[in-house]
This record gives C-alpha cells, structure tokens and sequence, in this order.
C-alpha cells in the first residue's frame, strides 16, 4: 500500500510539475493543468495558452456532479465547495513554493488526508459510503476518458475537460491512497465534533416560558451566521506559518465546548420588549444578548448559550478583558427609571438557577453591566434586587453587621481584587456603590462605603 501511495504521488507531482507555467502563470488558478491528457505526454506543446479558469469554477462543476451522488444538502454543498476551494488553493502553493518532489509528495499526503477528513465530517454514514463510490467511479471514469479522449477529442476541447478533471482527480485520488495512522482517533474526534455541532446549534425552548419572534427573515440571517461559525469549528489544518511551515493536523479524541463563567444583567434603556427584539435583530445595532425578559416575565431566548453575544461592550473584570467571550448576556426590559416587575424578576431567578447549574457559575461572577464597565454604564439600575438574589445564591452581599476596615485598608487595590477596573477610581466607586448599596450612588468615599468595600473584599 505504502508503494502505490508513493507511486502515484509521484505521478501526480511529475504531472503538476510540467503544467505549473500554464496554470500558474499569472498568479491564479488557470487551465493548464494535464496537457494533452497530463499523464505520459508532458513534452508536446500545446498549440495554444489555455484561457485560465477560476478555482470557484472548478469546483463548482465537481460540486454539480457530487451533488446528487452524494445527497448533499444545501449546507453540506457550502461546507464542501469551501474544503475543495481551500484545498485546490493549497495545491497551488505547494507546486509553487516546493521544488523539491520528496517535499512535495509528503505536503500532497497532508493535504490529502486533510481534506478527506473535513469532506466526510460534514457527511452522515451512508453519504460517506456513497463519497467512496463516488471517487472510485470517478477513477474508473477518468481511466476510460482518458483513453477515449486520446482517439476522439480534439486538443481545444481536451485542455477544458483536463482542466476540471485533473484538479478533480488531484483532490480526489490522493485522498482516497493515504495512510493514517491516527484513522481511529480522527474518527472519535469527528463524531464528537458532529455532536457539539448539534449542541450549538439547538434552538429548542428551555423550561422557562418563551416567545417566538414571528419574522421569518431575521431567523433566516441567524441561520446563515450560524452556519459561519459551524463551519469555523470544523476547519482542519493545513495553516501556513509565516516561517513558511504548514501546520499538520491531528485531531485528540479529549475535548468539549468552553462553557460561559459569568453572566451579566443589564437593563434593556427601552421602552417595549418590542422595540429591544428589533435592535437585537438589526444587523446595523451590533448589539445583542442570549436572553431578553419581559416585564410580564416571558424569557426570549435569543442565541445559543455557547456562541459569543455583543452585550458587554468595551468592559473587564479582573484580568478578564472580553466578557463578551466569557459571559452569558441577559437583558431585563426595563427603561431604568422604574422598578422592575415581579414577575420579571421570578423568570430571572428561575433563569439564573438553570444557568448557574448547567455552567457551574461562581456565584460572585453574576454582576452588572455597570460593574464591568464603570466609567460607561449604570445598568441595571438601583432598583434592581442584588440583595434578594445574593440570599439565593446569585451574587454575593455584604454582611449586615459591617466589620469596620483596618486602617492601613488599600481601597483602590481592594475594589481591583473585587474585579473593577480602577483606571477611573470614581467611577468605580460610584459603580460598586449602586451595586452594593443603592441607597448612595455617588462617588463619596465615607466610613459605610469603605467598610462595605471591605466586607466584599474579604468575600473574594
């Protein structure tokens, strides 16, 4: 097996080689791979320089024919067009940049294996058994055609056909002679990265009571940025370094998805959930949040917990300077000059309790918007019940009976330690104190406002 692998990756090195003028010349993808018939004839000129064809081209006539014998759907039929304009590229710049046909043979194994691997992890068993019969018909058809094409077709006509077919059978046909090693644990991998897939990709409603939003537009352009990052999460080696290095991959059967460690409230400044729904699905706001509660207490659901939300803005906490990445967003409709419902807040707490249990949240990592980003925000407002969710376990509070702060207390390097940004000393004084005590929101350093510092301090 080891033999053949190598035979035909020097026939296929030997056959790129003789046509890199051609189909390389002008820094794109052109026709002039294989001429007349690229195998045995690499002497003869052609009679002409055949008219260069974009890669998207090439792949769209393998997608046209793969399509139905593979029952590609239409996602699958993206995913793949990518993998197969990616790896035709990678061919390019390796006949570029590598003379030397050892080299070259063991980057088109890699990039054989590569690809082979990220056409199959979009597949379901049965379409990876038709893929197989797919290739191997596709072998079996270039053998006859190139026979054929030898007596019967003339040499204009032949330069277009070979330009799709050896590209084709250059993806293809190594793929299909390449031994791996790790063929076990790639398997394992895929089928766990399939089923994390799934997982962020559910909508499904969780046990809170939900709402559906009607327009059928805006859940169409959230599949389609979906799909963006479905695929990101299945891209495979293949990266070339600046050192001119091409990572190799090699997928571990140990992994799973990185779960959110905070979660942020904030209020929604707006005066309907109507009119919060509208600038969560505009794609101009960029802005948005994973759940929205109405004042009625009915919890939207608006993007999938694992996936990154655009609700914390320019923020930090600690050393964490991307809650974005970090943290689950949940936004209360409320315009911040009222308090908020019963209701809204019952939803919130059910809301909170499967959170923190699924995600296993430290409680001191539910804040505020306004405690991440002190010097911009004072959301939620004072009227918002920190006490009564810190007696749940949602947040923490300062003791009823304040300890009074040594005098040697560091206020500033106490309110860091909490996990404020004190760039901007009064503003995070004045965003602890609505946090903290409510009843004071000013940047006043008094004898409460310092033992209360104090108080959380210890609690950290």
């Amino acid at each position: 097996m080891k033999t053949t692998q190598t035979f035909l990756a020097i026939l296929l090195v030997s056959c790129s080689v003789g046509t890199i003028s051609a189909q390389y010349g002008n820094n794109g993808y052109g026709n002039g791979y294989g001429r007349n018939g690229g195998i045995g004839q690499l002497n003869q000129e052609s009679p002409s320089k055949p008219k260069e064809i974009p890669v998207e081209v090439t792949v769209a006539k393998i997608i046209e024919e793969m399509k139905p014998a593979v029952n590609l759907d239409e996602l699958q039929i993206i995913a793949v067009s990518n993998v197969l304009t990616e790896s035709i590229r990678a061919q390019g710049i390796i006949l570029k940049q590598i003379t030397n046909q050892e080299d070259q043979i063991k980057e088109f194994q890699a990039l054989s294996e590569v690809t082979d691997r990220k056409i199959k992890g979009f597949l379901n068993k049965d379409q990876i058994e038709k893929y197989s019969i797919f290739k191997e018909n596709k072998k079996i058809q270039r053998n006859q055609n190139r026979k054929e094409n030898k007596r019967t077709i003339p040499i204009s006509m032949k330069n277009s056909i070979q330009n799709y077919c050896f590209c084709f059978i250059l993806v293809i046909t190594i793929t299909s002679c390449s031994l791996n090693p790790y063929k076990k644990s790639e398997k394992v991998y895929n089928n766990n990265l399939n089923e994390l897939k799934e997982t962020i990709s559910k909508k499904e409603a969780i046990p809170l009571q939900n709402v559906v939003v009607p327009e059928k537009s805006v859940d169409t352009l959230y599949i389609k940025q979906l799909l963006t990052f479905k695929d990101s999460i299945s891209k495979m080696g293949g990266i070339p370094l600046q050192n001119g290095i091409i990572t190799e991959w090699i997928g571990t059967v140990n992994f799973n998805l990185r779960k959110p460690n905070f979660i942020i409230i904030h209020h929604t400044a707006q005066d309907s959930l109507k009119q919060t729904l509208k600038t969560f699905t505009l794609a101009q706001t960029q802005v948005s949040a994973h759940y929205v509660i109405a004042q009625d207490g009915r919890v939207v659901h608006m993007l999938n917990d694992y996936l990154r939300a655009w609700h914390a803005g320019n923020s930090s906490w600690g050393r964490n300077t991307d809650i974005n990445s970090a943290s689950i967003g949940i936004e209360l409709d409320n315009n911040g000059t009222q308090p908020f419902s019963e209701p809204q807040i019952n939803s919130l707490l059910a809301l909170l309790t499967k959170l923190k249990k699924d995600y296993n949240i430290p409680a001191q990592n539910i804040i505020g918007h306004s405690d991440i980003a002190p010097s911009r925000k004072q959301d939620p407002s004072a009227f918002f019940p920190w006490k009564t969710l810190a007696g749940m376990g949602f947040g923490i509070w300062p003791d009823e009976s304040l300890e009074t702060a040594p005098c040697d207390f560091d206020i500033e390097q106490a309110l860091r330690i909490i996990g404020y940004n004190t760039k901007n000393l009064p503003s995070a004084i004045s965003a602890f104190k609505l946090h903290y005590i409510q009843t004071e929101v000013n940047t006043v350093l008094d004898e409460k406002t310092i033992n209360t510092i104090y108080s959380i301090y210890k609690k950290q």
